[in-house]
């Protein structure tokens, strides 16, 4: 039985041929304070209930651009998992010191003392 494409590959799709995407910084307006607000109290609760994963290796499911994992960057070492090859660009520019990969998510080994998936468990 062949597979049929998954969720994932056809976001990264549409991401990567739109090009309204590609001529604005922000797509997303993650950089408005709201989004703001919430990463850092992301930040705030992660360090609070979850001190032992503080200086580990955290996994973002869906980093997109990185605008997230800017800040959880602040609490240890992130790999960011993108389907999108553009989205994982722009992530590697804007958060340099994590890493970003692609491909399905059951090829992928993710191991980490976090393991997270904001705002793409709704898509």
């Amino acid at each position: 039985m062949k597979e049929s494409p998954s969720a994932g590959a056809a976001i990264a799709r549409l991401f990567d041929r739109s090009l309204r995407w590609h001529v604005r910084r922000d797509p997303w307006n993650f950089s408005a304070p709201a989004p703001q607000h919430r990463y850092r109290e992301t930040n705030r609760v992660i360090r609070e209930r979850m001190p032992s994963v503080l200086g580990g290796k955290i996994i973002e499911l869906g980093s997109c651009e990185g605008h997230h994992t800017q800040w959880l960057a602040q609490l240890g070492s992130v790999t960011g998992i993108e389907p999108s090859k553009r989205a994982r660009a722009r992530a590697g520019q804007h958060v340099p010191q994590a890493t970003f990969v692609g491909g399905r998510l059951p090829d992928i080994p993710v191991r980490g003392d976090l393991v997270c998936a904001f705002e793409i468990l709704y898509y």
